[in-house]
């Protein structure tokens, strides 16, 4: 199966949406890992565009010293990292027997995560409270 009728486009986009939703849940997902590992209550905000201008944020309580609130700021970047390179190996291992879509698709998820790690520690984008900031406010 390629790319060349106009389903295989429209899977592909429903692909590509599902996967910014996904990867979203995993980067809030690393951050409230390390926040309940560390007994600090969190909660997962998801379908609001309230305070961070986010899709998804975690709320929880104040950490007791710096290095915990910096471990948790990390921890979401961290996961999104893991994710890249499960497609690294992914696409190493199974890329002469995917088909055209599956390398289409592939393909973007790591340049999204690329990209949007590069973006994360931008501080003309994202806006005070983003992960980029408590890291700045904690040095």
């Amino acid at each position: 199966m390629g790319l060349e009728k106009k389903e295989d486009w429209y899977k592909l986009f429903i692909l590509l949406i599902i996967s910014i939703f996904l990867l979203v849940f995993i980067h809030e997902m690393g951050h409230y890992v390390v926040a309940k590992h560390y007994d600090l209550n969190p909660k997962i905000h998801i379908g609001s565009l309230g305070t961070y201008n986010s899709v998804a944020y975690v709320t929880h309580d104040i950490p007791p010293n710096v290095q915990i609130n910096r471990k948790i700021a990390l921890a979401g970047n961290y996961a999104v990292l893991s994710m890249g390179l499960l497609c690294i190996i992914y696409l190493f291992y199974k890329s002469n027997k995917m088909n055209s879509l599956g390398m289409v698709f592939v393909t973007w998820l790591l340049l999204y995560i690329i990209i949007s790690l590069m973006l994360a520690y931008n501080p003309m984008i994202y806006p005070q409270g983003s992960d980029l900031w408590q890291l700045i406010e904690l040095n």
